[in-house]
């Protein structure tokens, strides 16, 4: 949420290489950030500073376990 508030462009990492650059509504899509990191990602606009917004819903893939 930083970034997409301060930045004119973003780039997005995954595993030490580039996934994406632009700004902010280009590069924080749901779809990539949640295969990026791993969790389910909410994108959505802060309607008070039209900024993107991200919020990360449930847990990390790789903590989830099964008995």
């Amino acid at each position: 949420n930083q970034a997409a508030a301060v930045a004119d462009r973003i780039a997005l990492l995954d595993q030490g290489r580039v996934r994406a650059t632009g700004t902010p509504e280009q590069v924080l899509e749901a779809e990539a950030l949640t295969e990026t990191y791993g969790i389910r990602i909410e994108v959505g606009t802060d309607p008070a500073t039209g900024f993107v917004t991200t919020r990360p819903i449930g847990t990390h893939l790789s903590r989830v376990t099964t008995i």
